[in-house]
């Protein structure tokens, strides 16, 4: 389907801001000198705040916020959240800003699962033995992007083919998915921020000889398995495939497919039968310089992207699971590359031709606020020291990173306590 067409014959009556944003940010709690800390969650926090869990383990705190209807307000909903467990935790404990786990215990039976009901227990004690507790214990950003109804009805409509509301609706989530897949690698260049690892994060694998870009978005990540494919070519595939690696156990339910984007409905629906309602993002890593781990300069960049992977075309479906495959390729390149980094002259050249098509887009969208993230895009492209990583390492260079990690866990404290 031509969106690119779309989007210019509903231009003046689109609303290119009505993006919506449910966040989900996980992080460790420590010790003030940087250890896991021992103890439980605060049993007050749990019961008082429904929207802040656990994750992986009873050190990984989650936090989920409602869907609002833009970057600050989502923002402002993550702050809101910190704020209470910065009020419930005691004196001597942290929310580690960073993706990469600080210190893990030399024994992995060391990391405590979160301590929930039975079930969910199992669930993770299935996730330990087939992944490891040292990878579970990544941390990262989460965040769920739908447009407004009024904009799909626009689109819709627009489109004049005989389709249903709810099968326009699949196209265009699959039309972003699979051009986010591909593209994803210039997310990673500018907010990847994993460099380093602490000690008993690698174990069994050598570790990288030199800081990278985002370990978190590497092979040393937290990937399922290299056997298990899912295709993006449609929702039916999709579906099957995931469906297929239940049935064989390569995966012990669906939500342990941890695709970098995942096809989301309403909770507890087929996916086939509702439609697709949103897309899951989910390579982000935290952003230790915005004391919620993501800032509303990031988000407003997602939106201005989200468009931007609408409006470019996409590979007839025979030809887009090979799309996505190079898509992984290339964020694998880029993740690993050191911090301060120049892009290969192939990864360079598109993303002079990306920042071409967001001119052509942005003629008839307009927006101030799309115009600047596109200035930091391509100074960053220009700067790669501008990058997130980069400036991390910047500040690990001055301090180590252990001290910067505590340093930037303070000041979030600090911040949410006065704000």
């Amino acid at each position: 389907m031509d969106f690119e067409r779309l989007m210019r014959q509903t231009a003046a009556s689109l609303d290119w801001s009505a993006l919506q944003f449910g966040l989900e940010r996980e992080g460790q709690r420590v010790t003030l000198a940087g250890q896991l800390a021992t103890t439980t969650t605060p049993p007050a926090l749990v019961a008082a705040a429904p929207r802040i869990q656990r994750d992986f383990a009873e050190t990984q705190l989650e936090l989920v916020t409602p869907v609002t209807t833009s970057p600050q307000a989502a923002v402002a909903e993550l702050a809101r959240l910190h704020r209470l467990v910065a009020q419930a935790l005691p004196a001597n404990e942290l929310v580690w800003p960073l993706s990469m786990p600080p210190v893990l215990p030399a024994e992995a039976n060391g990391i405590q699962l979160a301590r929930l009901t039975p079930t969910e227990v199992a669930y993770r004690q299935g996730l330990a033995q087939r992944y490891g507790r040292r990878r579970q214990m990544l941390s990262g950003l989460h965040v769920n992007v739908s447009l407004a109804r009024p904009v799909v009805t626009a689109l819709w409509a627009a489109a004049g083919q005989p389709l249903t509301r709810r099968e326009f609706q699949n196209q265009l989530y699959l039309h972003v998915a699979q051009n986010y897949l591909h593209y994803r690698w210039l997310a990673t260049y500018l907010f990847g921020c994993s460099p380093q690892s602490w000690p008993n994060y690698f174990t069994h694998t050598p570790a990288p000889s030199q800081a990278v870009r985002s370990l978190r978005n590497s092979p040393y990540g937290y990937e399922n398995d290299a056997t298990v494919t899912v295709s993006y070519a449609s929702l039916d595939q999709y579906v099957a495939d995931i469906q297929h690696w239940v049935r064989v156990g390569a995966l012990s339910a669906a939500k342990e497919f941890y695709g970098h984007v995942r096809l989301r409905t309403t909770p507890d629906s087929d996916i086939r039968q509702t439609g697709i309602s949103h897309l899951e993002i989910r390579h982000f890593d935290l952003n230790p310089f915005a004391v919620t781990g993501v800032s509303d300069l990031q988000l407003t960049w997602l939106r201005w992207f989200f468009w931007l992977m609408l409006w470019l075309p996409t590979p007839v479906p025979r030809q887009v699971d090979q799309w996505v495959r190079s898509g992984d390729r290339h964020n694998g390149i880029v993740a690993l590359m050191a911090p301060a980094q120049e892009l290969t002259p192939a990864l360079a050249a598109e993303a002079t031709t990306l920042l071409a098509q967001s001119d052509r887009m942005l003629m008839i969208a307009g927006g101030e606020r799309a115009q600047a993230v596109v200035a930091v895009t391509a100074g960053a492209l220009r700067t790669p020291e501008r990058t997130l990583a980069a400036r991390w390492q910047r500040l690990v260079g001055q301090l180590g990173a252990t001290p910067a990690a505590l340093l930037r866990a303070r000041v979030a404290r600090r911040e949410l306590a006065s704000s």
